[in-house]
């Protein structure tokens, strides 16, 4: 009986043993574990909210970056139809410009042409009276008449090369 005795007494102490481990180890060991496991877990939903935060912020990135190559592309656009435009305006104020010194650069030419021929005219008509003058004064015959006419027309022509 001494081991039937033997045995229950170290069944009563081994019992009180895991009584007293239970409350004194395994209790705040099971608390420690509880709050360590809270702290991964609210690690691991940070870590989440953090990689969720990152995707949103990548999208939005890429939504700025997308709208920013099309106000690129929208600019591009403007600036070469306005450079398109200056240029058509600049090409046709230069053809009026051309046009109206054209028109000028005519006008003066039928000015002077015209100034050219009426000092002509009057060259004309004052040799003339000077040869009917000679004329008047003598008596000629066909032959005087044509060295006359010969002397006026070179006199006409000297004065013409002078001017």
């Amino acid at each position: 009986m001494n081991l039937n005795l033997t045995l229950i007494l170290e069944i009563i102490s081994f019992l009180i043993l895991m009584a007293l481990l239970s409350r004194l180890l395994y209790r705040p060991i099971l608390g420690v574990m509880s709050k360590r496991q809270d702290e991964v877990n609210r690690g691991i939903d940070s870590a989440n909210k953090a990689a969720e935060e990152a995707r949103k912020n990548v999208l939005l990135s890429e939504k700025n970056l997308k709208d920013a190559q099309e106000q690129i592309m929208k600019l591009k656009r403007d600036t070469q139809l306005h450079a398109e435009n200056l240029k058509m305006q600049i090409e046709q104020e230069a053809r009026q410009e051309a046009g109206r010194l054209l028109k000028q650069a005519g006008e003066e030419i039928n000015r002077q042409f015209n100034a050219a021929q009426e000092k002509l005219e009057q060259r004309i008509a004052e040799f003339s009276v000077a040869i009917a003058g000679k004329i008047l004064s003598r008596e000629i015959d066909a032959k005087d008449h044509q060295r006359l006419i010969e002397e006026g027309i070179k006199n006409i022509l000297a004065s013409e090369r002078a001017d």
